[in-house]
């Protein structure tokens, strides 16, 4: 206190408590509010990142789940070449062999059968004529450039616009495997560097997030192996039996068979069997029944024995229910990716939700459930 008399006094108010308390909330009000517009601009940036990365969100998840699942090879090869970015080269030129010949031959072959499919089944009338289009040739099934040229006639398009489609379908294909290898190979070599910053600089505690990213890796786990394998082994056998046969496009058939595959309940029964009521109304009921007895007795058996196998050692976490409701409501929402992207989310979210109330967040936790439980 001045000891000078001249000096202004204080007044009552600057003295008195309550002028002290909010002299010291005045600076905290500052900090709330630009750590409130700190927040505001952090949350603005991770929504524009998503928006960028999200057209090629299956690029990525697929990315990361390959590599995952070819870890321990990884880690095999990390320690014969001594070098981590060494083996996760080597792994990747044997993805891209692995991958690009198929690619290749769905542009080159499957493309323009698919269309003289869909053509001929719009020219059949529906019923008995869709049937019999199933095993009937076609004009596209040429494969190729070919075939691609007689699309373009029998549809009249211009040579420019046909050229423009294609060059912008194999553009959006090529971008999307080029980010895939991207994706596995750096998720091989700096993945776990990444999982460590995630940890430590996601919005929720490191309990939540290795909860969140098991469910994730769960989650592809079990549609690439438990789910894809068993597609690949039914698909496999429905196209050699379609070769077998001499059903026209069987390549394409044995494709949409494996696709079918991964929708339970169903599976490539809804292929395979018009193809055989196609067979039998077109004069051929010996290869009608040789295609139904290989559907019941292999492609079924291959499902009974071979899903239930798998699913021990690699599930997604969902009922067939969920997982069936979960990939139709993703083929609705995002495409042909829903097939994977539909269970991811749902798997997810079901585990947030999880998480949610086990915290008690919304209510008290489950009955049962300390609090030292809940929150480990």
């Amino acid at each position: 206190m001045s000891l000078d008399p001249s000096a202004p006094r204080p007044s009552q108010a600057e003295t008195s408590p309550s002028y002290g308390q909010a002299a010291a909330r005045a600076p905290r009000r500052t900090l709330d509010t630009r750590a409130v517009a700190l927040l505001a601009i952090a949350a603005m940036l991770a929504y524009g990142a998503f928006r960028t990365l999200w057209p090629y969100a299956t690029a990525i998840v697929l990315g990361g789940w390959v590599a995952h699942l070819v870890r321990p090879v990884f880690r095999r090869l990390h320690g014969a070449l001594h070098g981590r970015q060494k083996a996760a080269a080597v792994l990747t030129g044997g993805m891209v062999l692995l991958v690009a010949a198929p690619v290749a031959l769905a542009v080159t072959a499957l493309v323009p059968a698919a269309r003289s499919l869909v053509d001929q089944l719009r020219s059949s009338g529906g019923g008995r004529g869709a049937l019999a289009a199933l095993v009937s040739n076609g004009a596209g099934t040429e494969g190729g450039m070919k075939g691609m040229m007689q699309l373009v006639k029998e549809h009249g398009l211009s040579a420019s616009k046909a050229a423009a489609l294609l060059a912008s379908a194999s553009i959006e294909a090529l971008v999307g495997v080029f980010l895939f290898f991207v994706v596995f190979f750096a998720a091989l070599v700096d993945g776990q560097r990444a999982n460590r910053w995630l940890e430590a600089n996601a919005p929720i505690d490191p309990a939540a997030y290795g909860r969140l990213r098991d469910a994730f890796f769960e989650a592809g786990k079990g549609l690439l192996v438990g789910n894809g394998l068993t597609a690949l082994v039914q698909g496999g056998i429905a196209t050699i039996t379609y070769v077998a046969l001499g059903v026209p496009r069987a390549l394409l058939l044995g494709l949409l068979s494996v696709v079918a595959a991964l929708i339970p309940m169903t599976g490539p029964t809804i292929v395979w069997v018009p193809v055989a009521a196609g067979l039998l109304l077109t004069g051929h009921p010996l290869k009608a029944a040789i295609l139904v007895g290989v559907g019941v007795a292999v492609v079924g058996t291959a499902d009974n024995v071979l899903r239930p196998y798998l699913a021990k050692r690699a599930h997604v976490g969902l009922d067939t229910s969920v997982v069936l409701l979960a990939i139709f409501g993703g083929i609705a929402l995002f495409g042909g990716w829903g097939l994977l992207l539909g269970p991811l989310l749902v798997r997810l979210a079901m585990e947030g939700m999880q998480i949610v109330r086990e915290r008690g967040l919304l209510g008290p936790p489950p009955a049962g459930k300390t609090p030292e439980e809940t929150h480990a």
